[in-house]
């Protein structure tokens, strides 16, 4: 019997046969269940308040079902199971069939309710009863109103529980925010310093051969180191490029028969010079035998070694460097193993090695300079390649070894080679006086710069070319309409007309002439453009030397056809609508 200072006593009395619930006692029985449930927004506890209000005053045993982010019914909590033990209590199809149809089941000893919130189910209540105790109406006006606080209390304790776990993700997210953004300002630190440094030494060599009464040897050697410090420059700004190309998936792959022994004398040609500058040696040799021929991108290839062994040279002091390159048949891979006597890592430098704007030690990159971008670039570089860059082994100042692998991609029948000869750790010589490759070619030059129309011209007239310069895109036009050059460089970001659209008029009216376009942008995109408009080739700026003569050389001495007879004037402007401004 429920008495005045009993508060957990039970609000009414039940016989086997009627509920026996009075308005007072009704009154009372809520007042307790809103106490209890939703008292806490701790689910678990929600559920021990729950079978204590219920449990056994108004039913034996229960079960409570709720659905799952999959939206499958699950048994968050039962008490002891009835007592008919072949009964399976915990079958959820009765349950899933108050869920569905969102109406309640009442069946002699048994009961199942729906738990719903804001007209939407989110899960059943379920009871069971002993021997011959029914649930009756009384039972279920109390049930359905207490499954009713229970499910505003559940939905409650899992709004709380995703509003807590999005504050976590939120917080853990601000705290990676702050050290991305710590990383990268460390980052946009160090590029300042690695382009200021470059960039420094530039002006401050040009404005010594300004100077008046400099002699001709010291502005000789400040050039070179104008030069020098210029190639630097570009080279970071290659690496920040081809990283952003790779995040953004624009980087593509440009595979080719390598002929291996030549490429390796070519590294080793261009490293040997790095090595006897700091008196170390750069030794290469052969683990095993390896194909003569491997197909790859020798541009990337050549990319991630030039990284990696110049990594090693640079902070090695004394010692050697030495490039021990094998061969894996069976996992057809090709392996460049770097091993110096350097300064090496520690093992917590090392775990943030690979790490993008990240370097071994910050205070590496005011001694020994560096973007924190090479490493990052090359294990993504050598992934694309179908292998990989790792740490094999590294120890403070006892040195570090680095492995690149590629896929072979061997062809069929390659021999394979098992020596070959010793590299001699000499510096290449200096270059002799370029030979006249271009000797008796007739070029037009469309450049809308005058320092590129001057050192364009310089670099050509060196190597026996005649060459005429057209200042915008329609000087051009009217200069190549006569059809007295033998090749057309076109620049393309021109105004008046570009290069694009030279090129396209001059095609339209049968000029089969050489076009090589030059530009500044460095996408693959470009150079398509550059093809899709007519050119027969592409540089880009800053133009090398070199590349720029072979590349002319190349082009410039095929046999012309169709070439614009000088008395053609009328030109075929159909598609286009721009000026044309006379010369």
């Amino acid at each position: 019997m429920l008495t005045s200072d009993d508060p957990d006593a039970p609000a009414y009395s039940h016989d086997s046969h009627c509920g026996g619930f009075s308005s007072d006692k009704m009154i009372r029985l809520f007042a307790r269940a809103g106490g209890l449930i939703g008292s806490s927004l701790d689910e678990q506890e929600n559920l021990q308040n729950l079978e204590k209000l219920l449990i056994p005053q108004i039913t034996d045993s229960m079960t409570v079902w709720l659905l799952d982010e999959n939206h499958q019914l699950q048994a968050v909590r039962s008490s002891s199971p009835p007592p008919h033990e072949g009964d399976d209590w915990k079958d959820s199809q009765l349950p899933t069939k108050v869920v569905r149809s969102g109406l309640s089941i009442r069946e002699d000893e048994y009961c199942c309710l729906p738990l719903r919130v804001r007209h939407q189910v989110i899960g059943a209540l379920e009871g069971h009863n002993r021997g011959h105790r029914l649930y009756e109406a009384d039972d279920m006006i109390i049930l359905e109103e207490i499954a009713s606080r229970t499910a505003i209390a559940f939905e409650n304790s899992r709004l709380y529980q995703t509003l807590k776990h999005t504050e976590i993700q939120l917080r853990d997210a601000k705290l990676q925010a702050e050290s991305a953004s710590r990383t990268k300002s460390q980052f946009l630190a160090n590029m300042s310093h690695e382009i200021r440094t470059p960039l420094g030494a530039i002006l401050g060599f040009v404005d010594l051969m300004l100077s008046p009464g400099e002699n001709q040897q010291d502005c000789a050697l400040w050039g070179q180191k104008i030069k020098k410090n210029g190639k630097h420059l570009l080279r970071l700004i290659d690496e920040i490029l081809d990283l952003s190309k790779i995040e953004s998936g624009h980087l593509e792959i440009a595979t080719q028969n390598v002929q291996t022994t030549d490429f390796i004398h070519e590294i080793h040609l261009t490293m040997i010079a790095q090595a006897v500058q700091k008196g170390i040696h750069l030794n290469f040799k052969l683990e095993s035998a390896i194909p003569s021929t491997i197909q790859t991108d020798p541009t990337r290839l050549r990319q991630i070694l030039f990284n990696l062994i110049g990594n090693a040279i640079k902070f090695t002091d004394q010692g050697s460097v030495e490039v021990s390159i094998s061969y894996q048949p069976l996992l057809d891979l090709l392996s460049f193993s770097i091993a110096d006597t350097g300064i090496g890592l520690t093992e917590e430098q090392s775990l943030r090695l690979f790490r993008p704007f990240s370097q071994g030690d910050p205070s590496h990159t005011r001694r020994f300079g560096g973007t924190g971008l090479g490493l990052t670039l090359s294990r993504d570089l050598s992934r694309m390649l179908g292998g990989n860059v790792e740490l094999i082994r590294t120890s403070p100042n006892a040195g570090s070894t680095f492995q690149v692998t590629i896929a072979g991609n061997v062809p069929a029948e390659t021999p394979f080679i098992g020596e070959f000869l010793p590299f001699e750790g000499k510096a290449p010589s200096k270059a002799s006086t370029p030979p006249q490759k271009l000797s008796g070619l007739k070029i037009l030059l469309v450049e809308d710069s005058a320092d590129n129309q001057f050192l364009i011209s310089r670099f050509l007239k060196s190597a026996g070319a005649e060459i005429e310069v057209a200042e915008d895109g329609a000087r051009g036009l009217e200069k190549a309409m006569r059809g007295d050059h033998d090749l057309i460089l076109m620049d393309i970001q021109m105004p008046l007309l570009n290069g694009h659209q030279v090129t396209r008029i001059l095609r339209q009216n049968g000029d089969s002439r050489p076009i090589l376009a030059l530009t500044a942008h460095a996408l693959k995109e470009e150079l398509e453009k550059s093809l899709a408009a007519g050119c027969n080739d592409h540089l880009t700026k800053p133009i090398d030397r070199a590349k720029l003569v072979d590349l002319v050389a190349y082009h410039g001495k095929k046999p012309l056809k169709g070439a614009i007879e000088s008395s053609t004037r009328r030109v075929n402007m159909s598609g286009f609508h721009g000026d044309v401004r006379s010369p």
